[in-house]
């Protein structure tokens, strides 16, 4: 079959978004990236288990932002600048008036400072994080506008629609602005359909010159061959395309297990004994060596580890 490129008019559903699919997603508009999704899973379960992450972000850092809190979007898109995650951060000398300086400092900059040492001092310095705190951050003041403006909250769960949609997919959107972004979506995705399978296997047993065992183990083995080509194929198109791999999936249980561990201060074997005593109906409990495995796979994938 021919390797040129053909458009086609949707991008297949199986590529939408983090836990629903298959192994490979773009990166649009109408999707998100799976570790921000997985960052916002963190985020429920944490507040399941320690409700004073959600009361200090919004007392400690989004209450000290400038009054308007018009810069909240124009900060979101500095990530570059803002770091934060990192262990030797430290605000750009653009942001910071040197001494004797009349050059104010960035309007952001004590908010920036704030939500740096909210992540400090709950363990949360990583990029998925900190990115999601700032979604949380923007949904915040999008709701405060549309409420100055007589209009109800954006949000359903009161983290923010920009939290909403990492969470919850975009079926938490009005119908027509999802569609819409769907639609736009669906104009941008260099999407080239892949080939179909043909597996040549034109053969013909002959029971006089071999045994079915024989034979079957023959086909079953060309076949492989074929297949398995036929997969690295399919998936060096993608990549060649954009499309990312979606990250090992995580079960929401274990980022509980992450949170009562790293915000909670509980052992591996105390939260297996927690699992237990929640879910009699399980036949085989989880140990604390599996615990610990799911914790460090989880948090690898949060950029705890």
């Amino acid at each position: 079959m021919s390797d040129s490129p053909r458009l086609v008019p949707d991008p297949p559903a199986s590529a939408a978004r983090f836990g629903d699919g298959g192994d490979y997603y773009w990166p649009g508009l109408a999707t998100r990236e799976p570790e921000l999704v997985l960052a916002a899973w963190f985020f429920l379960a944490a507040e399941e288990e320690l409700p004073e992450i959600r009361a200090s972000l919004r007392s400690e850092v989004y209450e000290r932002l400038p009054e308007d809190r018009t810069d909240v979007y124009l900060w979101r898109n500095e990530e570059d600048r803002w770091k934060l995650y990192e262990d030797d951060w430290a605000p750009p000398s653009s942001a910071v008036p040197p001494d004797g300086s009349s050059r104010e400092a960035h309007p952001m900059l004590e908010g920036v400072l704030a939500l740096r040492a909210w992540a400090r001092r709950f363990r949360l310095t990583s990029h998925p994080l900190i990115e999601v705190a700032v979604q949380i951050l923007f949904g915040w003041q999008q709701d405060e506008i549309a409420e100055r403006n007589g209009k109800p909250s954006l949000s359903t769960t009161g983290w923010g629609q920009e939290f909403d949609i990492l969470a919850n997919g975009w079926e938490s959107l009005p119908d027509q602005e999802r569609a819409d972004l769907q639609q736009i979506d669906r104009w941008v995705v260099p999407y080239d359909p892949l080939e179909f399978l043909c597996v040549d296997l034109y053969e013909r047993w002959d029971p006089r010159l071999e045994t079915r065992r024989g034979f079957a183990q023959r086909l079953t083995d060309d076949f492989a061959r074929q297949l398995e080509h036929y997969l690295d194929k399919s998936e060096r198109r993608l990549e060649d395309l954009g499309f990312q791999k979606v990250p090992r999936k995580a079960a929401r249980h274990h980022l509980t297990w992450l949170v009562q561990h790293r915000l909670c201060g509980l052992t591996c074997e105390e939260i297996a004994d927690r699992h237990a005593e929640q879910n009699p109906q399980l036949e085989s409990p989880p140990t604390g060596d599996a615990v610990s495995k799911a914790i460090r796979r989880t948090a690898v994938a949060l950029e705890l580890a």
